[in-house]
């Protein structure tokens, strides 16, 4: 051996080491039909199910109010036992800590450079406090929520109605969609998809959390909400079936996970490619990981689709409740809002979310309910606009407008808490460029205060025009057991209107009473459904 190979020979050494050791870490590709990637393993032992230990918690806030003044960084717990995830303001104060980190017991199990994070992980807090100290960090702000996979509240009750395998047809889905959403990149972030005889291959895999040694054992969340966005049937049939799916298992086998996974996760799908993000995940409290994890998403051009939540709290929990998210409600086949649906102002769409025939791990199947089904749903009617087998591309933010504009209207005129723009209509969405339909529909009948006094003065009744043509002169009819009440009503396409019509004094004097609501077109023209021209009502004046 030369004196000169002798010399070079220890960093040759270390150079190869680390290019191998890199590979280990990190490895990625296209899978073949079936094939389940393992990428980006974190080497630790198995999950534990419970959240970070209350002890730890106390630790930090007793270390930290013995360290000097110094550096203010965000601290988050994570879900896993013995481990922080930490936020720097600055890159020297990142790039410094990791370098102390390097040279400590504390492990350094991942980074996101993009928000300048990292999770490390210790086996004596100790070694966490000499750390911090080193690295004259002084204020922490633990955050100790973590988003979960959505679960339904229980109390139903048994007038629910469940969609089974109607989806589609209730959506007003009848033409071939086998080649929508061809060439559309979805993200699902989830507890990971695996193999089923009802979702075609996934294009990528990627794994934040291990998936368990028995594939058939893997949480069945994220399988069912693949399945419904490209399930390709016969049991279940999304309404993307050709859309290239990329599964980032971001969540435990508990159903839990934390902010740090999400962010990474949302940050991983934009690298790749996705033009839609379904997260059918939620939590109470936000963290700024996931908050700018989203906002660079979305300033991509990205649509993130996500479940109001299903705690049936008047908020939408996060990410749904982030601006710019599409936030989705549940209803079931009756059209009904579920008891279990979160609602507020900012609110998207609402969509099928009870009862839905699924697919899950083993070649098995299941009955799914709650936002974290209606949130897939609207992500595959998203990819179905975007490329739907007639050869126009559609950008996701168009699609986006495309879905809210043939939203079926329900309640007071525009955006409200319980439906957001309205219900998801898929035979609207694919029949709007046909010249000529005519469709009115009454949306909502209420008492309103029209004095501005406690007792009503008047009926309410809202009309919209869920066709391509205008409506001209339909005659809308309110009728009482103290009288009719007609006018005349003139709506161009998409117009929505409240029409209000005198509440006769004496019709709540026995109690209860009915309001019969119609709107008909003229003799010359034909609305195409005419059940949804017809309400009635029961109401009762306050006392």
């Amino acid at each position: 051996m030369t004196e000169r190979l002798r010399r070079y020979l220890p960093a040759i050494l270390i150079l190869a080491c680390g290019v191998f050791a890199f590979f280990l870490s990190y490895r990625q590709k296209e899978l073949a039909p079936g094939e389940p990637e393992r990428v980006e393993r974190i080497a630790r032992k198995k999950p534990q199910l419970s959240s970070v230990a209350k002890d730890t918690d106390t630790n930090i806030v007793e270390t930290l109010s013995a360290l000097p003044s110094g550096l203010e960084i965000e601290a988050f717990s994570s879900y896993h036992p013995n481990e922080l995830i930490l936020r720097f303001p600055t890159q020297e104060s990142y790039a410094t800590t990791i370098n102390l980190v390097r040279r400590s017991p504390v492990r350094l199990l991942r980074q996101i450079d993009a928000l300048r994070a990292v999770r490390l992980g210790y086996n004596e807090w100790q070694d966490m406090a000499v750390l911090l100290n080193s690295a004259n960090i002084s204020k922490l702000k633990p955050i100790n929520s973590h988003p979960s996979v959505g679960r339904p509240i229980p109390g139903i009750g048994d007038k629910a109605l469940a969609f089974k395998n109607s989806v589609n047809s209730w959506l007003g889905v009848t033409s071939d969609i086998s080649q929508m959403g061809k060439g559309v990149k979805i993200a699902v972030i989830d507890t990971g998809v695996v193999p089923h005889a009802e979702i075609p291959s996934l294009y990528r895999s990627i794994e934040i959390e291990p998936f368990p040694g028995d594939l058939t054992m893997t949480h069945p969340h994220g399988t069912s909400v693949a399945s419904l966005i490209t399930g390709k049937g016969p049991g279940v049939i999304g309404l993307a079936p050709a859309a290239r799916l990329i599964s980032i298992r971001a969540i435990d086998e508990s159903g839990s996970t934390d902010g740090f996974n999400i962010a990474a996760a949302i940050l991983m799908a934009v690298d790749e490619g996705a033009q839609i993000i379904n997260l059918s995940l939620g939590s109470a409290s936000q963290t700024s990981l996931e908050k700018d994890a989203v906002e660079i998403a979305l300033a991509r051009g990205v649509v993130i689709v996500a479940g109001s939540g299903n705690d049936g709290q008047d908020r939408l929990l996060y990410p749904a409740a982030y601006p710019g998210v599409i936030s989705v409600g549940a209803l079931d086949a009756g059209g009904e809002r579920m008891v279990f649906s979160n609602a507020g102002e900012n609110l998207t769409i609402t969509a099928p979310g009870y009862g839905i025939f699924a697919a899950a791990p083993g070649e098995k199947y299941l009955h799914f309910s709650g936002t974290s089904a209606s949130a897939p749903i609207v992500t595959g009617a998203l990819a179905a606009i975007m490329s739907d087998s007639s050869g126009r591309a559609v950008s996701a933010g168009e699609a986006v407008k495309v879905l809210l504009e043939n939203a079926d209207d329900i309640g007071l005129p525009g955006q409200d808490p319980e439906y957001g723009y309205g219900i998801l209509n898929m035979n609207r969405v694919f029949t709007r460029t046909i010249p000529g339909i005519l469709d009115a529909a009454i949306t909502d009948v209420r008492l309103l205060n029209g004095g501005g006094g406690r007792i009503p003065t008047e009926i309410g009744v809202t009309v919209q025009n869920r066709g391509t043509a205008t409506i001209i002169n339909a005659e809308l009819t309110v009728a009482t057991a103290g009288g009719v009440s007609k006018k005349y009503v003139t709506l161009g396409t998409r117009e929505i209107e409240t029409f209000t019509s005198p509440l006769d004094a004496n019709s709540g004097n026995a109690g209860p009473f009915q309001v019969d609501s119609s709107i008909i077109l003229p003799a010359s023209d034909h609305d195409i459904t005419p059940d949804n021209n017809i309400s009635r009502n029961i109401f009762s004046l306050p006392r």
